[in-house]
């Protein structure tokens, strides 16, 4: 493996059926180091942390008036389930925020990417909805022209602008999502269960490459 990497996913999925939508989350976060070997009258390890990236959502509960609201209670818990919908109407938008968060983040650069995998159900938002669900990324995130996701999804970079980031600190809160929602057409019809899954990976900056390679090469890895 040539560059640091730490990838987690986390997925949604829905089913739609005499108004019923059901969506599940699995998500987590999982360590990776930076390893090189060179072998010279000897061995020399490197070894350097990245830090540990996290990809999580807050709970969403029903209230009395048939909609939904955001808890404080971030998931997935420990048993790695995320939130569940009932009786979701059309044109309601479902409350969804995942969203990246780092800690012990080493002043190693690193670029962060996210893969969006959506099925025949799903658009990207541009304004407008017809008869399915749709979502659109924030600003903060930069489409990876000409390059697909490890498990066929469209990637993007966390950005400013046109400018991939280099991220050397920690990270309290990056959102996904715009307005932490999926968008829920007046007259949506789909053909269920609906998919849409997020892969989060956090990969070293490597001098000369851009982030398309360098999220490309791991794939290779």
């Amino acid at each position: 493996m040539n560059e640091n990497r730490r990838r987690i996913k986390r997925g949604l999925l829905i089913g739609l059926a005499v108004q019923l939508v059901i969506l599940a989350v699995v998500g987590g976060f999982v360590y990776s180091k930076y390893v090189k070997q060179d072998k010279l009258n000897g061995t020399l390890n490197i070894t350097a942390e990245l830090g540990k990236i996290q990809l999580l959502e807050h709970e969403a509960v029903k209230t009395d008036k048939g909609d939904y609201i955001f808890t404080e209670i971030l998931l997935p818990t420990e048993t790695k389930k995320g939130n569940t919908y009932d009786h979701v109407l059309p044109g309601l938008d479902i409350p969804k925020d995942p969203h990246i968060v780092v800690t012990g983040k080493t002043p190693i650069p690193a670029y962060i990417f996210v893969e969006v995998v959506e099925d025949e159900n799903f658009d990207e938002y541009n304004g407008h909805v017809q008869n399915k669900l749709a979502y659109s990324l924030t600003s903060s995130w930069k489409k990876l022209e000409s390059v697909t996701g490890e498990h066929g999804g469209t990637v993007y970079v966390y950005a400013s602008g046109d400018t991939a980031i280099s991220v050397k600190g920690n990270i309290d809160k990056l959102s996904i999502l715009e307005s932490d929602k999926i968008i829920v057409s007046q007259k949506v019809s789909i053909a269920p269960p609906a998919k849409l899954e997020f892969y989060a990976t956090m990969a070293q900056a490597v001098n000369g490459k851009t982030p398309a390679e360098i999220y490309t090469a791991q794939g290779a890895a």
